[in-house]
């Protein structure tokens, strides 16, 4: 909180004149001892401009508190205006944000333009290959980027905007930055937000504007260093797993779990990330803007078997490509990949996939692949097999085959994405529901907790839905 004062304006010290008065042989004086007496409010009509000005004062304290006591209930935010990362050159941004965490929206810069998606704490861009190189995205399926999803670290883009935006931590954040009662004006500024005669706030960083008409409503913000709140930024996890085999990815049986990357990811807790330079409008949306934006996620969520993972770098090891044929054209391939870390300062585990062809100018090509979830600093192997299928004969003929693999990440498997899919509908669902009940009540459980709990029970059973056969990952 600010503490700010208000000084009272400093007047001239005006002695006393009159004539003398005199009782007898003695004379009454009038001393002034460094003080004055202002007798100036006994006049006729003296002291209303006073009470004017003091009722001119509009204490900013209580009207920004009720202003983020509403945004604190609304189940959604729609966010619109300029933001950036440090001195870097602003995003015109345009995000919606649920109070579950899930958001939709876009960021244009002057040569690129990135498309945001975040549910259950994973997020997802996707952009062109001109931001990719500004952000040094260097991985070994970058060529793959711009026609993918690419799931990368929470704070990836700075302070993450899920958390920042959050209706909840972003009324925190400015009631901590906020003035203290009676230190502060709300001063009428009637051009600042189009169509809303508002106040203008001094906080912590900037400024604010709130509507002038009660219920007060945020408008606006302008913070040079807006931030997920601390009490937020502890309760976030370093977020994503490593996602468990399908079954068809290979014709194969998942393997053992202590081997399949769905533990929590290794390494320390995710930091909040270097807070953003904002310039927003901030809006309750309506019902359609939401309904919309949950449509969106569910129609890209189809497109996520395929998506990337840029949370960790991976790479083959040392070992060279082995290969082993047996009689009658089976052949099994294995390559040796490992988790190399991350420039981010999170390291996560990844998911890695070989793809792998082997060819023969007579008997063609076979095709086959094989991924697992491999933990920062450690190695696995990854095999498949194809078979030509030969037929006996007397006279055997022995054929020269080679083998290529492509190494590649993949950041959610077809188990995984429906997973997601069956929760954006039951946020959908809830979310649709507060907006035309006029937002949440204080009585149910929020959408929040509602989404957490799903969470939870999803990673429960994540391992027991393995085993049912659900498409798999795209071979792309």
């Amino acid at each position: 909180m600010t503490s700010r004062t208000r000084s009272a304006a400093v007047r001239p010290v005006t002695g006393l004149r009159g004539p003398a008065v005199a009782a007898g042989l003695g004379a009454v004086v009038l001393l002034a001892g460094g003080c004055s007496i202002d007798l100036s409010h006994l006049r006729p009509g003296a002291g209303d401009d006073a009470e004017d000005n003091q009722e001119e004062f509009q204490d900013a304290a209580p009207v920004l508190a009720a202003a983020l006591d509403e945004l604190a209930t609304w189940p959604a935010v729609q966010v619109d205006g300029r933001a950036a990362q440090g001195e870097d050159a602003p995003w015109e941004a345009g995000l919606v944000l649920a109070d579950t965490g899930t958001l939709h929206g876009t960021l244009d810069g002057e040569d690129t333009q990135v498309e945001v998606m975040e549910a259950d704490e994973h997020l997802f861009l996707s952009a062109e290959t001109p931001f990719w190189l500004s952000e040094n995205a260097y991985a070994v399926d970058a060529d793959a980027y711009p026609d993918s999803w690419v799931q990368v670290d929470r704070e990836f883009l700075g302070a993450n905007l899920a958390d920042v935006f959050h209706p909840a931590h972003l009324a925190e954040e400015l009631r901590e930055r906020g003035p203290d009662e009676g230190s502060a004006e709300a001063v009428e500024d009637p051009d600042a937000v189009e169509g809303t005669d508002a106040y203008r706030i001094p906080v912590d960083g900037g400024d604010v504007w709130v509507s002038q008409e009660e219920p007060h409503q945020l408008l606006r913000l302008q913070i040079a260093d807006l931030a997920v709140p601390d009490t937020a930024a502890d309760d976030d996890s370093a977020g994503g797993e490593a996602q468990p085999d399908d079954d068809d990815e290979a014709g194969q049986d998942p393997p053992d779990s202590e081997d399949n990357g769905t533990e929590e990811d290794a390494g320390e807790q995710a930091p909040a990330g270097d807070p953003w330079r904002a310039d927003v409008t901030v809006e309750q949306p309506s019902t359609d803007t939401v309904e919309e934006m949950y449509d969106t996620l569910l129609t890209e969520s189809e497109e996520l078997t395929g998506a990337r993972d840029n949370r960790s770098d991976i790479g083959w090891t040392d070992s060279d490509l082995g290969m082993d044929c047996s009689v009658g054209g089976a052949c099994t391939v294995t390559g040796e990949v490992e988790n190399q870390g991350s420039d981010q300062g999170v390291e996560s585990a990844v998911r890695a996939r070989m793809d792998v062809t082997v060819s023969n100018p007579d008997l063609g090509d076979e095709t086959c692949n094989d991924s697992q979830g491999v933990e920062p600093g450690e190695s696995v192997e990854l095999s498949c097999g194809v078979d030509f299928a030969l037929e006996p004969a007397s006279a055997p003929e022995s054929y020269e085959v080679e083998a290529d693999a492509e190494l590649s990440t993949r950041a959610m498997t077809g188990n995984a994405v429906d997973d997601l899919v069956e929760l954006l509908e039951e946020q959908r669902e809830t979310i649709l529901d507060q907006l035309g009940n006029g937002g949440a009540d204080e009585d149910d459980d929020t959408a929040t907790d509602a989404a957490e709990n799903d969470s939870d029970e999803d990673a429960d059973d994540e391992n027991d839905t393995d085993d049912e056969d659900t498409g798999g990952d795209d071979d792309t």
